[in-house]
């Protein structure tokens, strides 16, 4: 577990509670079903269903955001 992300990233991503979707911020924008724009600017932030980031991943680099208490 490092404390800096990889350059090469296309941007971060962290599981929702409860499951079912993920969150992901990134400077690319981001199409399709099951992807849903949260928040747009010059980070945009979408909410990805477990299928889409599927299909994301086969096509982009993310880094896995994990928050512990």
């Amino acid at each position: 577990m490092g404390d800096t992300k990889p350059e090469n990233m296309a941007g971060t991503v962290s599981h929702a509670f409860g499951g079912g979707h993920y969150f992901v911020r990134t400077t690319l924008e981001l199409k399709g079903r099951g992807i849903t724009c949260v928040m747009a600017g010059e980070t945009n932030r979408y909410r990805v269903t477990n299928r889409a980031m599927e299909i994301l991943e086969k096509k982009h680099d993310f880094a896995m955001e994990m928050l512990f208490d």
